[in-house]
């Protein structure tokens, strides 16, 4: 169920702040405003095992002209699941660790092609990177995963 900025249930995964902050940086563009953002399933079936994987969108104009058509973007979210022990969270904290501090060091200054997706908000529980089905990346079914 894909759930409007508007309607509260996005801003349990990114405030206001948040989403505005993602839009500009995946736009390159300081003068943009979000006009709306949805939070909904990323797929059909269950992918993750510690974490809900959510498709974050959001519709954006410029700051100061509210007849601009809008621009969309949208991003891979990735938040804590619920019912998940405390050893179970250290492993999720981890990996908001890797891409929140370690991924950047590792990234700085590297020329050659790009070995993972940008992250654009590590915090906590929840993790929002790069939509990587923009450029025909997609997620391996879970029979090809469990097979063996």
């Amino acid at each position: 169920m894909a759930r409007s900025g508007g309607g509260g249930g996005a801003r349990d995964y990114v405030s206001h702040e948040e989403a505005t902050a993602l839009a500009r940086a995946h736009f390159q563009d300081q003068q943009l405003r979000v006009v709306d953002w949805r939070v909904e399933a990323f797929a059909s079936e269950q992918l993750g095992y510690l974490a809900d994987h959510k498709l974050l969108s959001l519709a954006v104009q410029p700051r100061d002209d509210e007849l601009a058509p809008r621009r969309h973007c949208s991003f891979f979210a990735k938040a804590l699941a619920a019912g998940c022990d405390a050893y179970e969270r250290s492993f999720f904290r981890e990996e908001v660790r890797f891409f929140g501090e370690a991924l950047p060091r590792l990234l700085d200054g590297f020329e050659a092609e790009r070995w993972a997706p940008e992250c654009y908000l590590a915090k906590g529980e929840l993790l929002v990177l790069e939509d990587l089905r923009a450029q025909s990346f997609a997620h391996a079914a879970v029979s090809a995963m469990t097979a063996g």
